[in-house]
């Protein structure tokens, strides 16, 4: 619990639960009663560290344990621990369900329910729901829009989904590459430590993702508004960094454009043209 508290001095406001805020803060090593499905968002790195499944139960047991004690924490914990064991080490979808079928009836579609899906951020209601999103995946970032889509307790839902998708699917090297950017130093050297222990996956179980068109959420969505709209534009991968959908298909579309060179003597710069001289002293203030 000690580097818990420490990490969470670096990063105080960083969306945790009311009373995980407050058991950081604290001196208590007393682990908290309830059963948020916070816990089951970080466990994943157990899942590398583990040397079989019943190795990942274990250990996803003895960490979430420390900071969540309810019975549906430990639950959450082994169950997503479980799944991505057997993701890391090749096993197929269908023998992943039959894994967690053990925890949750994964009795979930995700179309019949994505309109009404309110989750009050417990693991009883979040973790199955990134289940769903995950098993109905092709890719990983078809598991990831559908996390998204369900416009509900989000950040812990498409945590999950995407630990889940990163073991089976691996991670698109362009969207890491991209995201990798946003760290800072103190995030990118835990990540680098981590990887260079337990190494780092990349696409492996999809070359492409077959995404043909995207589902944008209306504005009111996250504050429980209606579903999502579907429009038949293919998207690129780009789209998942980008907040505004619209703008992620206005890149797509966009024909590539390669700098002109312009050729100049040795020593000289290229002479400004009239429009860009214009510009310029449009944008100077009058003294």
């Amino acid at each position: 619990s000690g580097s818990l508290r420490q990490f969470y001095r670096f990063y105080p406001r960083s969306g945790y639960s009311a009373s995980f805020s407050q058991w950081l803060s604290e001196a208590s090593s007393a682990p908290l009663s309830g059963c948020s499905g916070e816990v089951v968002s970080w466990i994943s790195p157990v899942a590398y560290a583990a040397r079989s499944v019943e190795d990942a139960r274990s250990l996803a047991s003895a960490v979430s344990s420390v900071t969540h004690k309810h019975p549906e924490a430990q639950k959450g914990a082994e169950a997503v621990s479980v799944a991505i064991y057997l993701a890391l080490n090749g096993s197929p979808m269908q023998e992943i369900r039959s894994a967690v079928k053990q925890y949750y009836p994964l009795d979930i579609n995700l179309d019949d329910i994505r309109e009404t899906c309110r989750s009050d951020g417990t693991c009883p209601m979040s973790v199955p729901l990134a289940f769903a999103a995950f098993l109905e995946s092709d890719c990983f970032e078809d598991a990831i829009r559908n996390a998204v889509s369900l416009g509900t307790d989000s950040a812990v839902i498409t945590a999950i989904t995407g630990s889940l998708a990163e073991a089976y699917y691996g991670i698109p090297s362009d969207l890491r590459n991209r995201v990798i950017t946003f760290l800072d130093s103190r995030q990118h050297a835990v990540i680098s430590a981590f990887e260079r222990r337990y190494g780092s996956i990349f696409e492996k179980n999809s070359a492409f993702c077959p995404v043909t068109s995207i589902k944008i959420l209306p504005e009111n969505a996250l504050a429980g508004g209606p579903g999502v709209v579907e429009t038949e534009r293919p998207v690129s991968i780009l789209s998942a960094v980008f907040p505004d959908p619209e703008k992620a298909l206005a890149v797509h579309d966009a024909p590539s454009k390669k700098p002109v060179k312009r050729k100049t003597k040795a020593g000289k710069r290229p002479r400004k043209t009239k429009k860009k001289e214009k510009d310029e002293s449009a944008e100077t203030p009058a003294l």
